[in-house]
């Protein structure tokens, strides 16, 4: 992306956010992850939704979340960034409340200190963590 004098950051992560979410989905797509299923959405807006297709590689993603969450399996740079990013949109107690016996302030608590630690890989969620609050101060 070029970058022009006076552009503020709001200018240009609206520019990269603008079509994201499609994007990301048609890759999930190419990749194998997902398929899209279109509809029409009351008859009219043409909408997609994206099944999973490999139901057992996504549980088997959340298990190895919910056993770095409690503490039995150490993270690494692919668990943090997943664990950081979920941790920084606010969706760790939804998304893991009933699956690790955890208090939803004790998901938090632990969610952060994944997404704050020092353990080898660590930068990824560093790196998340900057993208989200610099997402965020540009708003």
């Amino acid at each position: 992306m070029l970058q022009r004098e006076g552009d503020r950051p709001k200018d240009v992560l609206d520019r990269v956010a603008k079509g994201l979410r499609n994007r990301t989905y048609r890759e999930l797509a190419v990749q194998g992850f997902v398929r899209e299923e279109p509809y029409k959405f009351f008859g009219l807006i043409p909408k997609a939704d994206w099944p999973v297709l490999n139901p057992a590689e996504q549980q088997a993603t959340r298990d190895v979340l919910a056993r770095v969450l409690i503490g039995s399996t150490p993270p690494d740079a692919r668990t943090g960034a997943l664990i950081a990013l979920i941790h920084a949109v606010e969706a760790m107690p939804a998304v893991f409340a009933e699956r690790v016996g955890l208090s939803k302030g004790d998901i938090k608590r632990r969610a952060r200190a994944i997404a704050d630690g020092s353990w080898p890989g660590s930068w990824a969620c560093e790196a998340t963590n900057r993208a989200v609050a610099d997402r965020q101060t540009a708003f």
